[in-house]
């Protein structure tokens, strides 16, 4: 393939043109980008510098001069300067040269030359299918022959050849035939010398062009008419619009302070929940260990609760007891009284002869009314 270092070797330090000292000065670049290109024709026509009118060579006369540059041949031939539209190279002829050869036609001296019989090919010495070249008057056999006129142009880059046989010019750079040529007396440049034929079409042209000319005016300016309407009621709708986006900045700038308004409040929300998560955090803390204490007290007091009801039913049993131990000391404290009276109450009869005989009782009515009484 092709590559970018081949193509250094052979360009770099070259001639960009046999007519200037410029050089060709070759760079590497690291990286490129393609431009957005729109959905055209890959064949799309190049323009003319001069009418900007597309070029196509099937439907008018194209003319490549000595810069390179290509034209239409009628631009070029109203083109009041000699040097080019694009570079401004000049092809004046040089001043050395007699004036009286400036007035002389190239196509009246090619025709001298092809009528001499002894015009050959200045390498190989051919006398048939002869090219001579335009710029410089080289002589040359075709390309199906010899080719030298081919690498004269490939030298020189002079593009344009006679074929002395034919007449016809052919344009090395479009690779094709072109118009007939003739140079201009006044400043040398190469225009179209038309024939009748051409002349009567190009005045008929003219008409079409002139009619042509009038109707496109008047649609131009229905579509001006046409368009400044459009203008209009788009300034109108752009108006509408620029309001309505003064309204909806207004409103977003409102909005944004009111969202700004409630990301504080939720964030202080945030921060007042985190404190009261700590503090939730910290009763749970709190409540676990209460629990733990509750939990161990209740223990401790059940324990207590089941000591404290034996304790209970131990008091119960002996107060019980004591109560019978009463009831029986009461018994037997009742006997000792009736015995130590039984007991008096014998010594003292023993004691006093006047009471032998006598009874002795219990005092009934005393005894019912301590009963009662209790």
């Amino acid at each position: 393939p092709y590559s970018a270092n081949t193509y250094y070797k052979q360009y770099h330090g070259r001639l960009f043109s046999s007519m200037e000292s410029e050089k060709c000065q070759i760079m590497y670049i690291e990286s490129s980008e393609p431009a957005s290109t729109s959905n055209l024709d890959e064949e799309t026509l190049p323009i003319c510098s001069v009418c900007l009118e597309p070029m196509d060579d099937q439907l008018t006369g194209l003319l490549t001069i000595l810069c390179q540059h290509t034209f239409h041949s009628h631009c070029l031939s109203k083109w009041g300067d000699s040097s080019c539209p694009i570079c401004r190279y000049s092809h004046h002829p040089k001043p050395t040269e007699p004036s009286s050869s400036q007035k002389n036609t190239l196509i009246s001296q090619l025709l001298e030359l092809h009528d001499q019989s002894d015009n050959q090919c200045s390498v190989c010495q051919s006398t048939s299918h002869l090219w001579v070249c335009l710029i410089c008057g080289h002589i040359g056999c075709g390309r199906y022959h010899g080719a030298h006129a081919y690498e004269h142009y490939q030298q020189t880059d002079h593009l344009y050849a006679l074929e002395i046989d034919t007449q016809r010019v052919w344009d090395y750079a479009g690779d094709n035939y072109v118009h007939r040529l003739i140079q201009n007396a006044v400043d040398g440049k190469l225009v179209e010398l038309p024939t009748q034929e051409q002349a009567a079409q190009s005045e008929k042209l003219e008409v079409m062009s002139i009619e042509y000319s009038y109707l496109l005016t008047s649609q131009l300016d229905s579509q001006r008419i046409y368009y400044e309407n459009q203008m209009d009621q788009i300034s109108s709708q752009l108006s509408e619009l620029t309001c309505q986006t003064r309204t909806l900045l207004a409103e977003s700038d409102k909005t944004q302070a009111e969202n700004k308004r409630l990301e504080e409040e939720n964030n202080q929300k945030e921060r007042k929940v985190l404190e009261i998560k700590q503090e939730k955090k910290l009763s749970e803390e709190k409540l676990e260990t209460w629990k733990e204490k509750f939990e161990s007290t209740k223990k401790i007091w059940l324990a207590e609760k089941e000591s404290t009801n034996s304790l209970l039913e131990n008091n119960n049993l002996l107060m019980k007891d004591m109560e019978e131990k009463e009831k029986a000391i009461k018994d037997l404290n009742d006997q000792v009284r009736d015995l130590m009276f039984f007991l008096e109450a014998r010594e003292k009869v023993q004691g006093n002869p006047e009471l032998e005989g006598a009874s002795v009782g219990t005092r009934q009515k005393r005894n019912k009314k301590r009963g009662k009484r209790s």
